[in-house]
């Protein structure tokens, strides 16, 4: 998301819209309004609560606790469409059965011309080759690349892949248990067709 922030928001950022979509204990929302931006924090979890403090001095802050499906859903027709999206590391945990709707939802409420940054897990992570977590969803390279070359709003706008890696390490989780983690980072940019290189 910083990457995604420093290349492609170089300049003044006030009136911008930022979503920071599993938003945790709100360090990138933190980092987000110091840049400037206008941000709506999303989290199912009343525990991101706690962390507001951190954020208290900024006007121009949204907490909404609530699944990201749920919020991307009840807003996707209002105006307060945001010029930056960002889900680091929260996207997996949708259900499959929910993920191409919200996903879709998702480019279709982000502004012309804005960036939607976040990460998916691949097919050889180890909760889904071990631990077969249908609670959540798992992709190939190949195919997050169709997902997002097929893509085409009600407008006619298409997407720019800035950036779609995959990387296998071995680390641990949050709570400190070993795991293989395949992870897909994927940087986007909606553009009208005629703006598409």
């Amino acid at each position: 998301m910083v990457r995604a922030v420093e290349k492609y928001f170089q300049g003044d950022n006030q009136g911008k819209i930022a979503w920071d979509l599993g938003a945790g204990v709100l360090d990138d929302s933190k980092y987000l309004l110091d840049k400037g931006f206008s941000v709506v924090a999303v989290d199912s979890s009343e525990a991101v609560r706690g962390y507001a403090p951190k954020v208290s001095e900024y006007t121009d802050f949204e907490l909404k606790i609530e699944t990201i499906q749920s919020f991307v859903l009840l807003t996707s027709e209002k105006d307060n469409k945001p010029d930056l999206v960002s889900a680091q590391l929260s996207l997996p945990f949708i259900t499959n059965d929910l993920f191409v709707f919200t996903m879709e939802h998702i480019l279709d409420t982000l502004k012309t011309e804005g960036i939607f940054t976040g990460q998916l897990f691949g097919k050889k992570d180890d909760w889904n080759t071990l631990y077969h977590r249908e609670d959540m969803n798992f992709h190939t390279k190949e195919g997050v690349t169709a997902f997002f070359t097929k893509y085409i709003s009600r407008n006619s706008e298409t997407l720019e892949i800035l950036l779609l890696n995959e990387e296998e390490k071995d680390a641990v989780t949050v709570e400190g248990e070993p795991k293989h983690w395949d992870i897909i980072d994927f940087t986007v940019k909606k553009v009208k067709k005629t703006n598409l290189k």
